[in-house]
């Protein structure tokens, strides 16, 4: 009942106020044209800046002595982690972003540690430090350059922004759709920040460093690593599945255009033309972009095996998970997507795109979407997981096997240490 009563009050307000929305709607196709505009100026001094600065420079050297650092500077967003506050009780504790942080903090301990939040409007006074390791900010420039001798690691944790960019707005005319504000993310930072960088380091596939090679960044050495996911609360519990469906669950922080939201529901309208929709559900996890409630809206109503779950508390997620035979995840821009490592851990086989930044062994480990504008080959795979019930089980265990190999948080820090020492 009150699930109705709210529908009848978004409706009435919809249709009477849906003037504003189209007048929302045309603003931001007018913003389209000038974050079309920003990205082709950006693209320009990007190829000015290959060409004129860059183009005989030498590679800097990677080596570092790490038995004379004695002192490490290290900024993150304090949102996501905070050394002095990082327990469970904090919103996003359990998160990859904070994960990676978490870890990378402790691999530092023994040495003099600062900690910089990159999204303070003051920072006070900078330390003299032997090392900066940083989320590509204004702040870290501030601080590379007031330590000229140090040495600076960049840390990222998506594509190239020119990539980043290019594929939002294609998707955006594809689709007919805006793109919120919360998904674009400046090129120019990246600019000012690649300059005082003695090295990149960023999780994900050899797809994730090709996006920065493509757009020309030859001149600092980029170091791959693959984030590690807690196996100790992370694990397979087949019993919770349901037995008689095909649970699929799409996490997303934020249902929008750089997720494959819109790709999500096609290929699920295309899966329940072909497939009873009394033998499949699919859950809905993360943040509902606002820009995209109305659509969001139709298409639950549309479809009543689908469960908007909204943001969820870590051990929900984790039930969720172990009681999930897929994940689902047609991203058209990614670094290296936690979720979906987590949902393999607990059994989930992965559809995913190569823009997730996931190796996976096609067909063994799960499925890679080759076009992630293919509704018809997303529905494909989720169809074959359904029928072959000897598919989800040999490949579950591949799954698992593949995450407790690449991914746990020993063989990070031992990478990582490689990387840096």
């Amino acid at each position: 009942m009150k699930d109705y009563i709210k529908k009848t009050i978004f409706f009435s307000i919809y249709k009477k106020y849906r003037f504003l929305y189209d007048k929302y709607v045309s603003f931001m196709f007018s913003t389209r044209f000038i974050l079309s505009a920003s990205y082709h100026m950006a693209c320009l001094r990007n190829s000015i800046e290959n060409i004129v600065f860059y183009r005989h420079q030498k590679k800097i050297s990677t080596n570092i002595d790490w038995k004379n650092i004695n002192s490490v500077l290290f900024l993150h967003s304090k949102m996501h982690f905070y050394p002095p506050e990082d327990n469970p009780g904090r919103l996003y504790y359990y998160s990859g972003i904070t994960n990676v942080a978490r870890h990378i903090w402790k691999i530092c301990e023994g040495k003099e540690c600062f900690y910089m939040d990159v999204k303070a409007r003051e920072l006070g006074p900078i330390p003299k430090v032997d090392m900066i390791i940083g989320l590509m900010s204004e702040n870290f420039r501030l601080c590379a350059k007031a330590n000229p001798r140090a040495k600076k690691i960049l840390l990222l944790v998506n594509c190239h922004p020119l990539y980043r960019a290019k594929v939002l707005l294609s998707e955006s005319r594809k689709l007919s759709k805006h793109i919120p504000p919360s998904e674009w993310l400046r090129p120019n930072l990246f600019f000012r920040v690649r300059k005082y960088a003695d090295f990149i380091v960023l999780p994900g596939s050899q797809f994730t460093k090709n996006t920065f090679l493509d757009y020309g960044v030859k001149e600092i050495p980029i170091k791959l690593f693959d984030a590690g996911i807690n196996t100790d609360v992370l694990f397979s519990a087949p019993e919770t599945r349901p037995k008689d469906k095909v649970r699929f669950i799409y996490p997303a922080s934020h249902m929008g255009l750089r997720k494959g939201f819109f790709r999500m529901l096609e290929a699920w309208r295309k899966l329940n033309s072909i497939i009873s929709s009394e033998k499949i559900e699919l859950y809905l996890v993360g943040g509902n972009e606002i820009s995209f409630v109305r659509e969001l809206t139709f298409f639950i109503k549309e479809h009543p095996n689908v469960y908007n779950l909204g943001w969820v508390s870590d051990a929900d997620q984790v039930s969720y998970f172990k009681s999930s035979h897929a994940v689902v995840a047609p991203a058209i821009e990614e670094g290296q997507v936690s979720a979906v490592l987590e949902a393999m851990a607990c059994g989930a086989i992965p559809i995913i795109t190569e823009q997730c930044g996931i190796d996976l062994k096609h067909g063994i480990e799960g499925f890679m979407i080759k076009d992630y504008g293919d509704a018809s080959e997303i529905a494909e795979y989720m169809r074959r997981i359904i029928e072959d019930e000897f598919v989800r089980k040999e490949m579950s265990l591949a799954t698992i096997t593949h995450i407790l190999k690449y991914h746990t948080w020993k063989s990070f820090e031992e990478n990582f240490k490689r990387i840096i020492m």
